[in-house]
């Protein structure tokens, strides 16, 4: 079981470390995070309006105009709720197992059954030396969700079957995440840009999908297998 304080309290140290962090790419400038290798794996995710996604993705790809950075669109733009058999291996080794989607798609329908329409809020813009996000404030009905989410996951011994399962720590969206080294000298336009866009509105997402994510050489893709509507009143 997620529990709520906790979890709250995770988000929040989360974003105090990107405010922290602030200084150090003033000082050294970016450094690309392991998560911009060579991977593939499944998502339980939530699909954001048409607004949050469009905004997000013109902030990426400007983004990526000024520094060598990963772009970030269309369904790349979501919120994580959880992360199962993520495995880091060649694009020649990646690909889909049709028997863990199965076992994923099973659990899901289980857990959709008493999902519910939820809304999160997005304060600022924060990063740090690998990766830019939504600092987004997940509370307790995302939790929710994502505790039926994993319940359901553990009881279809989801880990045994297909590997490591990963909660969320936040409600926040990535937008970007830098490719190599870029010294601090170069980044002024990259501060100017993040700096000047307002913020996100608040976002109530419109489904939770299970989707499988493959990056290969410094771009993410992610095939949607399955959607479930959120209900709303």
């Amino acid at each position: 079981m997620i529990e709520l304080e906790a979890f709250l309290r995770g988000q929040q140290q989360v974003y105090d470390k990107f405010r922290a962090a602030r200084d150090a790419i003033r000082a050294e400038g970016t450094t690309p995070p392991k998560t911009v290798e060579n991977r593939d794996g499944y998502l339980v995710i939530m699909k954001h309006p048409e607004e949050i996604v469009e905004r997000s993705t013109a902030l990426s790809r400007r983004i990526a105009a000024i520094v060598p950075a990963m772009t970030y669109e269309g369904i790349a733009v979501h919120t994580t709720i959880g992360v199962v058999g993520m495995q880091y291996r060649s694009p020649e080794q990646q690909g889909v197992d049709r028997n863990a989607v199965a076992l994923l798609e099973d659990a899901l329908n289980v857990a959709s059954r008493d999902f519910a329409a939820l809304t999160i809020p997005y304060e600022r813009w924060l990063y740090n030396r690998d990766t830019t996000i939504a600092q987004g404030i997940a509370g307790k009905a995302f939790v929710h969700l994502a505790d039926l989410v994993h319940e359901s996951l553990q009881k279809h011994n989801a880990a045994e079957r297909i590997g490591k399962v990963q909660q969320p720590w936040g409600g926040h969206i990535t937008i970007s995440r830098f490719l190599e080294h870029t010294p601090a000298a170069q980044l002024q336009d990259f501060f100017n840009v993040v700096e000047a866009e307002p913020s996100l509105p608040p976002s109530t997402p419109e489904a939770v999908c299970l989707g499988y994510v493959s990056v290969k050489n410094g771009v993410v893709g992610i095939e949607i297998l399955e959607k479930f509507e959120l209900k709303h009143d």
